[in-house]
């Protein structure tokens, strides 16, 4: 899977979040598609990341997108807040931690689960497939699950 998401403020974060020693780390506990660690993994020669993702589908885009780095990036799948409470000991301290705290365009054009603006499904915006996908089947009135949503710039089908 070719990524999507061009982080927003990608130079800024990176600006902002080098690490000043030769071998630094990032953790990135919100890898996604993988944007902000392929940022630092191309524009530092010996920079590791940490990254950490709950949904597994988008984890496995991520391990796609940073594969040409091999040993430099290593993947976990967990919520960030319960992978810092029990941090690995055998990891090494990062010197920065980068939280993009926001929803992907994956979510938006490709997960299939109710995020879209465009596509033909159910409005459901859940993140894992294991949710209850279309919720606002008993959530919305009849009227409101019709209504259909377009980007600035779009076309009506």
């Amino acid at each position: 899977m070719e990524a999507m998401h061009i982080p927003v403020l990608g130079q800024e974060v990176f600006h902002y979040l080098a690490p000043k020693s030769k071998q630094g780390v990032i953790l990135d506990s919100t890898l996604g598609e993988g944007g902000h660690a392929l940022i630092f993994l191309t524009q530092t020669k010996n920079t590791s990341v940490i990254g950490v993702d709950a949904d597994e589908q988008i984890l496995s885009a991520a391990k796609e997108n940073l594969s040409q780095f091999g040993n430099r990036v290593q993947f976990f799948h967990a919520w960030s807040q319960e992978f810092l409470a029990s941090y690995p000991p055998s990891l090494e301290r990062p010197d920065a931690i980068v939280s993009d705290l926001g929803i992907s365009a994956f979510h938006y054009c490709k997960s299939g689960r109710g995020f879209s603006f465009s596509a033909d499904e159910p409005l459901g915006a859940f993140l894992f497939r294991q949710m209850n996908p279309w919720i606002c089947g008993w959530m919305l009135p009849a009227a409101f699950r019709q209504l259909k949503f377009y980007c600035i710039g779009q076309r009506r089908k």
